[in-house]
């Protein structure tokens, strides 16, 4: 190519680039104008639950709202916060104090179905989520396989990893995580097929 050839060509690219890298960072510019809106909406709301009088029947939107605070709030809302908050529910007469071992939570195994050939791998997560929707820390999370062999390799963000490993037996095995204090547990199917 001549140097024309390429100014030509470098100038159609520009032409062609310039508009989609424009219109991506105005994208991720509004995604995130929103997601900052949505959290200070959802903050407003929640500060409003937690002025208002204070009975039995609003505590687990009072204790949504704490939950929202401590995670969108641009002022940090610690956990010993919450803890105060539910010292103050305490003295009031007839509101039941809650805590945070209160929150109901389920463990979740992803992925929950696979199929792999034999002496092949692959990792699972186990991660435990609130009724609000938070990751909450499971401290004895063990896994077993009915089959094959699996092993915690690592938990980052309060997500445990294992990784599988298929034996040489084909056929249907169940790979399960488990916590005996938070008495949880789920499931995933492996599927194992010959080579």
């Amino acid at each position: 190519m001549t140097r024309t050839e390429w100014r030509e060509w470098l100038q159609t690219v520009g032409i062609v680039l310039i508009p989609v890298t424009v219109a991506i960072m105005g994208n991720t510019v509004a995604r995130s104008n929103a997601t900052r809106e949505v959290n200070a909406k959802m903050v407003e709301i929640a500060a409003q639950v937690l002025t208002s009088p204070v009975n039995d029947s609003t505590r687990s939107i009072r204790l949504w709202a704490t939950k929202v605070l401590q995670r969108h709030s641009d002022v940090p809302f610690p956990v010993s916060a919450f803890e105060s908050y539910r010292l103050i529910l305490a003295q009031l007469p007839g509101v039941t104090p809650i805590s945070i071992e209160d929150i109901p939570y389920h463990l979740m195994v992803s992925p929950k179905k696979a199929t792999i050939l034999s002496a092949q791998q692959m990792d699972f997560v186990a991660v435990s989520v609130t009724a609000f929707g938070d990751t909450a820390l499971i401290s004895d999370l063990t896994w077993t396989a009915s089959g094959g062999r699996i092993t915690a390799s690592s938990m980052s963000r309060r997500r445990h990893y294992a990784r599988f490993k298929a034996g040489t037996a084909t056929g249907d095995f169940i790979v399960t995580a488990r916590s005996a204090s938070k008495r949880l547990a789920d499931s995933a199917f492996v599927h194992i097929q010959p080579r």
